[in-house]
C-alpha cells in the first residue's frame, strides 16, 4: 500500500473476524525502540480522542520488525482523489479543510502536536467517501501550552517559519500547515518556494480570480509568520468561509485549472530539483524589466574623433554628434515602446491560452459525462432486449391448451 525509508504498509486480515486491516511494518534496525514506543503511545491517545484519526488496533513484534495494525483506508490519499474528480470545487475544498481543522482541534485538546500535517497523511475512508482521517504520528509530540519544542520536524513546504528558524514552536505549527494545505487545494501549488525566490504570500491570476475573498482571508491568517497571530483551530472553525459553504453562498464551479496544476504538483512530488514557479499565474513570466544600455560617450571612439578633427571643424563634429544622440534617443524610445507592446501581447496571448485550456478541460469533462450517460442508456436498452427475448422464448415454450367437448349423460 505504501513504503518509506523506515517502514512499509501492507494489507492484512484479522484471522478471528476476517476484518481487513492495514499493517505498518517498521524495521527495528532503522528506528529506535523509544521512538516507536512514543509514536504508539501518542497514536493510542489520538485514537481515543478523535474519530477523525486512523484507528490503531494493536502492536506486535518479532526479532526484526514491529507491526502496527491499523484501520484500513480504502479511499487512498486526498490529492489522488481530487485529481480524479470531475466536479471539484471551492465548496468541496472547504469541507476538507473543515475536517482538517476538526482533527487538529481534537488533538490540541489533549496537547498532541502532530508536526507533520500534509496531504499524504490525509486518507479517505473509501473511494466514494468524502470523510478524511489523519495518520502517521511518527513526528508527533505531547506538549502543554507553556512548553516549546525545538528542532526541525515535518516536510519543508508545510513547515512554519518558527520551525525553520529554530526559535521554538508549539501548536500553531499545525494551523500553519493547514493553511498551506488549503492554499494548495485551491490553486494546485504551494504558497512559498524560498529556494526559487517566492517568499511573499500572493494570490496570482488567473487561478485565484474565481476563489472567494473569505477563503483568501482565512489562508492569510493561517499563514501569518507570527505564530501568536494565527487563529486556533476553534477560532478558525467559526470563520465566515465555512458559514458561506453551509449556506451555499460560495460558487460550486469546477476548478479545472486547479485539478490540472495539482496533478502536476503530484507528479513533481519527491523531485527536489523541480519547481512549480512556471504554473503560478503570470508571476515572473513576461513582465520583466528591460535594462537600458548606457548612452555612448564622447570618448567611445577616440581614434575616429581624431580623424574627424583633422578634416572638419569642431563645430561640424559637435553638430553631427548632437544629431546622432537625438536619433539614438528616439530609437531607444521606439525600442522600449516595442518591448512594452511585446510584453502586453505576450500577456494577452497567455490569457487566451489559459482560456483555451479552461474550455478544453470543460469540453473534456462534458464529454466524459455524456459518455457515461450513453453507456448507462446502452445498458438499459440491452437489459430491455434481454427481457423481451426471455418473454418471447417463454411464449414459444408454453404448450397450447386442449379443449374437450362436453359429453351427454
Amino acid at each position: 500500500m505504501g513504503d518509506g525509508g523506515f517502514s512499509v504498509v501492507k494489507k492484512g486480515v484479522y484471522k478471528a473476524n476476517k476484518m481487513a486491516v492495514a499493517i505498518k511494518e517498521i524495521k527495528k534496525s532503522k528506528v529506535g525502540a523509544d521512538d516507536v514506543k512514543r509514536e504508539v503511545d501518542i497514536w493510542k491517545l489520538a485514537s481515543k480522542s478523535s474519530d477523525r484519526v486512523v484507528q490503531l488496533f494493536g502492536v506486535y513484534e518479532d526479532p526484526d520488525n514491529i507491526y502496527l495494525v491499523m484501520e484500513i483506508m480504502k479511499g487512498g490519499e486526498l490529492f489522488d482523489k481530487i485529481v480524479s474528480m470531475q466536479d471539484y470545487s471551492e465548496r468541496y475544498a472547504s469541507t476538507i479543510i473543515k475536517q482538517v481543522l476538526c482533527v487538529i482541534q481534537d488533538l490540541h485538546r489533549v496537547h498532541i502536536i502532530h508536526q507533520d500535517m500534509k496531504p499524504e497523511n490525509l486518507l479517505l475512508e473509501d473511494k466514494d467517501s468524502h470523510v478524511i482521517k489523519l495518520c502517521d504520528f511518527g513526528l508527533a509530540e505531547i506538549a502543554n501550552d507553556d512548553v516549546e519544542l525545538v528542532g526541525l520536524a515535518g516536510s519543508t513546504p508545510y513547515m512554519a517559519p518558527e520551525v525553520i528558524e529554530g526559535v521554538g514552536h508549539s501548536k500553531p505549527v499545525d494551523l500553519y500547515a493547514a493553511g498551506v494545505i488549503a492554499y494548495i487545494l485551491l490553486c494546485g501549488y504551494p504558497p512559498f518556494e524560498p529556494e526559487n525566490g517566492i517568499v511573499d504570500l500572493e494570490f496570482p491570476s488567473p487561478e485565484w480570480d474565481q476563489i472567494s475573498d473569505v477563503a483568501k482571508d482565512l489562508i492569510t491568517k493561517l499563514l501569518s509568520s507570527n505564530p501568536e497571530s494565527r487563529p486556533s483551530a476553534e477560532e478558525a472553525l467559526v470563520h465566515p468561509w465555512f458559514k458561506d459553504v453551509e449556506t451555499i453562498k460560495i460558487t460550486s464551479k469546477p476548478l479545472f485549472r486547479t485539478m490540472d496544476t495539482l496533478r502536476r504538483f503530484q507528479e513533481m512530488k519527491g523531485k527536489p530539483s523541480t519547481s512549480m514557479r512556471q504554473y503560478r499565474g503570470q508571476r515572473g513570466s513576461v513582465l520583466e524589466v528591460f535594462k537600458e544600455e548606457p548612452a555612448p560617450t564622447k570618448n567611445s571612439h577616440p581614434e575616429k574623433k581624431e580623424e574627424v578633427a583633422e578634416t572638419v571643424s569642431t563645430t561640424v563634429v559637435e553638430g553631427v554628434m548632437h544629431n546622432f544622440k537625438q536619433e539614438m534617443a528616439k530609437s531607444k524610445e521606439r525600442m522600449l515602446q516595442c518591448r512594452k507592446d511585446t510584453s502586453a501581447l505576450k500577456v494577452k496571448l497567455s490569457e487566451l491560452s489559459a482560456t483555451r485550456q479552461d474550455v478544453e478541460m470543460r469540453i473534456s469533462w462534458e464529454l466524459d459525462v455524456v459518455r457515461k450517460e450513453a453507456e448507462g442508456e446502452k445498458k438499459k436498452i440491452k437489459s430491455l432486449q434481454t427481457q423481451v427475448e426471455s418473454l418471447n422464448e417463454a411464449k414459444k415454450a408454453k404448450p397450447a391448451k386442449k379443449t374437450t367437448k362436453p359429453t351427454k349423460v
